[in-house]
């Protein structure tokens, strides 16, 4: 089984697609911190632009009261040995290098607070390479490793899917922009 948490409109052919909202790409609806799936259960899990949306820490009530690496942990319960995890979130070091570049905070916004469209879509997080890696590999993850979002499954199995993994600014300039998100992988321990 391969879970694509938080998927939004968003829909993976041979994914399990998952998100809180209901939409006609959900296949479960459920709170991604509260998976309904069984310890061991999954071969890979795909979360996209969603862990951004927990908070630092479990304290603040409006993050559901969990913290981003309590939610790490529940993910990496739900893989299989061996199973393998891939996350695409904002990427802090991309948006400081845009905004001092184009000293354009509007564009930044989305990236950086969320779209705010509704309850779920606001950000507690920020990321960058070494707060990611050390939080994966803090909860069990090892081979932690930045990956290249067109070798990715949903990209190579359909060359008409896209999603935030592959966001740069200019918006869709995908050879000359800069590439606003962190896409990291990993691997639960055998």
């Amino acid at each position: 089984m391969k879970l694509h948490l938080g998927c939004g409109n968003r829909k993976i052919n041979g994914f399990v697609n998952v998100d809180i909202q209901p939409d006609p790409a959900v296949d479960v609806i459920a709170d991604i911190t509260k998976l309904p799936f069984e310890k061991n259960s999954a071969n890979l899990v795909y979360s996209c632009c969603v862990i951004e949306h927990l908070g630092l820490n479990d304290k603040l009530s409006f993050f559901r009261h969990i913290s981003w690496k309590d939610a790490l942990r529940h993910w990496h319960d739900v893989l299989k040995p061996g199973g393998e995890i891939y996350i695409s979130t904002s990427n802090f070091e991309a948006v400081c290098e845009e905004y001092l570049k184009n000293k354009n905070l509007s564009q930044l916004l989305g990236i950086t607070i969320g779209g705010q469209k509704n309850e779920e879509d606001l950000h507690g997080m920020l990321f960058d390479y070494k707060i990611l890696s050390e939080g994966l590999q803090e909860v069990g993850f090892e081979d932690v490793e930045k990956y290249n979002w067109w070798e990715f499954e949903p990209f190579t199995n359909d060359p008409e899917y896209d999603d935030f993994s592959a966001a740069y600014l200019p918006h869709l300039d995908k050879e000359n922009g800069r590439l606003m998100t962190l896409n990291l992988k990993g691997k639960k321990k055998e």
